[in-house]
């Protein structure tokens, strides 16, 4: 009886995945190529975006780009000095400390 029950499952697990096999195959197959085509296709976007339409248009992105870093280096500089210069002199930290006094 014990073994009988056990071919049956077996021949049913074997039978489902060699059936599984033939009906999945062809399906997963052409879900790869699309999955290949969409990816091409959004490399070829991403590159036609990337690549400037001429040699002036990526320098002028570079120089904007500079710009806003100048800008906002810029913006720290003055907010830094606007710190250090609103210190009071002779202001003492936590502890008893002076600023500028290593122990």
């Amino acid at each position: 009886m014990q073994d009988t029950t056990a071919m049956v499952i077996v021949f049913v697990t074997l039978f489902l995945t060699v059936g599984g096999v033939i009906l999945l195959r062809p399906i997963v197959r052409r879900l790869g190529e699309f999955l290949e085509v969409l990816i091409s296709e959004k490399r070829g976007q991403q590159q036609s975006l990337q690549a400037p339409a001429s040699p002036g248009v990526g320098v002028q992105r570079l120089e904007e780009r500079l710009e806003q870093r100048l800008e906002r280096l810029e913006e720290r500089l003055e907010f830094t000095e606007q710190m250090l210069s609103s210190r009071r002199p002779g202001a003492e930290l936590p502890g008893g400390r002076t600023p500028g006094k290593n122990d």
